[in-house]
């Protein structure tokens, strides 16, 4: 699995992990809730989760070009320090 910054280290890129197995690291942080997590899908649209840390709300999404997921602060604009707490667990933590 590859994990890199994406836009100025406000997100990150998850390349080489499944939807399931990226939600299920980021819920094993703790403080993370999720308040939205698609179990099942009619297609690529539909893959999306939200979840909160912090008292900031995330987002994970599609790469819209290939098949890595995106995950950001669900503010387009905000830039929260909490995404490198959650890359770093995403990135070096083994799912059980």
């Amino acid at each position: 699995m590859n994990v890199k910054d994406l836009h100025n280290a406000c997100g990150f890129i998850a390349d080489g992990i499944s939807y399931g197995d990226l939600c299920g690291r980021i819920a094993k942080i703790p403080g993370v809730v999720f308040t939205d997590r698609r179990s099942f899908f009619l297609g690529r649209d539909d893959i999306h989760a939200e979840f909160s840390f912090q008292g900031h709300v995330f987002k994970i999404e599609p790469d819209p070009w290939d098949s890595s997921f995106w995950v950001t602060p669900k503010d387009a604009e905000a830039s929260y320090p909490e995404i490198s707490e959650i890359r770093h667990r995403v990135a070096y933590e083994h799912a059980a």
